[in-house]
């Protein structure tokens, strides 16, 4: 398979002179929640780069899938659990896809940057959380993760001691746009950045999805305050609302490669969690509007880099709101200098109807094969 993709590789290459990269990764999940399942997938990303002109670049990025497993569904995991006439059964999984992720142009001087197309966004100093950044959620639960590209149109101009950032993204929905403008500073390390932006969100709601254009203020910073603890924070107000997000995060790496993390993340919401949450909040939650169902969560995580190959690490994920959590104890392997192999053990905690216990135990296993 490896060397068939490698053939396909160079093929292209031969074709359109591209500078080319990728990796092959499969990954495999079981996790007990009522019955054992069994989740897994394999996945090909291929990256190409051209240089068409002197600071122009054309980027594509391919993504080829296949899902797998057997899963076991009951619709009290998604409805009141007072609905009557629910069902359950197993459910074999097996899917195959290919989609474009990445394809954009860039244009490159000394004092900005200028990119067109579906790109990657990633906005926030946060780890975990970023209210900042209404355009790609982070998985909670797998962070350091890849993110999907957004079709959008995005400058970024470069001074000496700031500089300006305009993302505009059309939406769906007729002529709409979404509009983040941010304008940041750096002094000694630290930096420190304001956004004014306008967002399209959508919710479903009554068996409609409905959209509302609305218009952000925030705060970001990240830096070093004293003895070298890295610091940052979000903070998002938005207009005309009573409605404030805010993350803070702090981490320090001792001489011996331990490194210490928390953060700490609220959201003002128009509900109290009181035994279980309503429909249409995990509605939205399951079609990917919003990433968070609780008022207030706290992340905490010890990491030690034994060598320049293996890292061990424990975290904590807690929803402050519902008294929930997760446990995750992992191990990072680097096999050889292309190869990577990742273990996760998932320990979740808290009663049936919070949002982290509806599973007993997970476990994930991950490989990476980079060419």
């Amino acid at each position: 398979m490896i060397n068939g993709l490698k053939s396909l590789i160079l093929f292209i290459n031969f074709l359109f002179c591209f500078e080319s990269s990728g990796y092959f990764e499969s990954n495999a999940d079981v996790y007990s929640k009522r019955n054992t399942n069994y989740l897994g997938y394999n996945k090909i990303r291929l990256d190409f780069e051209k240089k068409i002109s002197n600071g122009i670049d054309f980027n594509l990025s391919l993504i080829g899938k296949n899902n797998f497993g057997l899963r076991y569904l009951n619709s009290e995991d998604f409805t009141p659990y007072n609905e009557k006439n629910n069902f359950h059964y197993y459910d074999t999984l097996q899917t195959v896809f290919f989609f474009i992720d990445h394809l954009f142009f860039s244009y490159n001087k000394s004092n900005f940057k200028l990119l067109m197309g579906k790109q990657p966004i990633y906005y926030g100093s946060g780890f975990i959380w970023n209210p900042i950044n209404k355009i790609s959620f982070k998985n909670v639960l797998d962070p350091n993760y890849e993110i999907q590209g957004n079709n959008a149109f995005r400058l970024h101009f470069f001074a000496q001691t700031y500089d300006f950032d305009l993302i505009i993204i059309p939406e769906e929905k007729g002529d709409e746009i979404s509009l983040f403008t941010s304008i940041g500073s750096s002094i000694y390390n630290n930096y420190l950045r304001l956004h004014v932006f306008r967002y399209l969100n959508k919710t479903y709601k009554d068996n409609k999805l409905l959209y509302d254009l609305d218009n952000y203020l925030g705060l970001t910073y990240s830096g070093n305050l004293i003895f070298d603890i890295g610091s940052s924070f979000e903070v998002v107000k938005k207009i005309n609302s009573k409605s404030l997000e805010w993350t803070v995060s702090f981490d320090y790496t001792f001489n011996y490669g331990l490194n210490i993390m928390y953060e700490r993340f609220h959201q003002d919401l128009s509900y109290e969690y009181n035994s279980e949450y309503p429909i249409d909040l995990i509605q939205n939650y399951l079609l990917g509007f919003i990433n968070t169902i609780g008022e207030d969560y706290s992340f905490f995580s010890l990491s030690y880099q034994i060598d320049d190959y293996n890292t061990i690490s424990f975290q904590s994920i807690n929803n402050i709101s519902d008294k929930s959590s997760i446990l995750i104890p992992s191990l990072y392997y680097s096999l050889y200098d292309d190869v990577d192999l990742s273990f996760y053990f998932y320990m979740f905690n808290g009663d049936y109807t919070t949002e982290f216990g509806l599973n007993d135990w997970a476990f994930k296993f991950r490989v990476q094969i980079y060419f």
